[in-house]
């Protein structure tokens, strides 16, 4: 009866993952629609409840800050992608590796995903410029994982620095932090957490197979950053970086 439950999530999984497939490749001329985005929010619901994991927001939703923003958010799983969607009207900033992922890597990019690839120099400034232009003349927001790759969840790993240049180099980008924990009967896990050579299919089952998940998003402060000019560019991104990082752990932790 168990591996009966999990097979018929999996396939209605599949069949959820298709059809959104479908509907945003249809919908990809409005890039800027909010049709678009209220659609990307209700089909990210929908395939978290598919997947049994329950999400809680934790902060003030209702009070977010004038667009532009740009979110910077702990990394744990591919889940985290969806779970930032189902509560707030962004599209991303990721590596170019996620557009390998069966079927999930279309959605993410035709949901107006900007790709980094880490082994160019120059893409960090093209994917900044690129942000910053779709952000001001579009009103578009964005969210980025700045620890690069996911972790267990434990805490939160050292924070690469390079994309924190958009909010020294662009002062109207406002800097919304957000965390994710993943919990399950109310108690840390690691049942959503994509690391090490787990495949995505791997952590797919193992989700479904986990009860009683739940996604805790904390909405914290946001800060409006300022760029005194003191030190060199490289500097600033990684003081910027540091200090949002221990502001986020001090949190994490509680």
């Amino acid at each position: 009866m168990v591996h009966l439950k999990i097979l018929l999530r999996f396939t209605f999984l599949i069949i959820w993952v298709v059809f959104g497939f479908l509907v945003l490749f249809l919908m990809s001329p409005l890039r800027t629609s909010n049709i678009k985005k209220k659609v990307i929010n209700y089909w990210s619901k929908i395939l978290l409840s598919l997947i049994g994991l329950r999400v809680i927001c934790k902060g003030k939703k209702n009070e977010l800050p004038a667009y532009p923003f740009i979110v910077v958010s702990n990394h744990i799983s591919w889940v985290d992608i969806f779970v930032l969607l189902s509560v707030l009207p962004v599209s991303f900033i990721a590596k170019k590796e996620i557009k390998k992922w069966f079927f999930l890597g279309g959605l993410v990019e035709m949901a107006g995903t900007i790709f980094i690839d880490r082994n160019r120099r120059k893409s960090i400034k093209e994917v900044s410029e690129k942000v910053t232009q779709k952000s001001l003349d579009l009103k578009k927001s964005y969210a980025f994982f700045p620890e690069g790759k996911t972790s267990p969840g434990k805490t939160i790993q050292k924070f690469h620095s390079g994309l924190f240049s958009l909010f020294l180099d662009n002062e109207k980008l406002t800097l919304l932090p957000v965390l994710i924990k993943y919990k399950k009967d109310d108690v840390f896990t690691e049942a959503c957490a994509y690391v090490g050579d787990m495949t995505l299919l791997q952590s797919v089952v193992r989700i479904i197979k986990n009860s009683n998940l739940s996604a805790e998003l904390q909405i914290m402060p946001a800060s409006a950053i300022k760029n005194t000019g003191d030190g060199t560019p490289s500097e600033g991104r990684k003081y910027l970086a540091s200090q949002i990082r221990i502001k986020m752990l001090e949190l994490y932790h509680q």
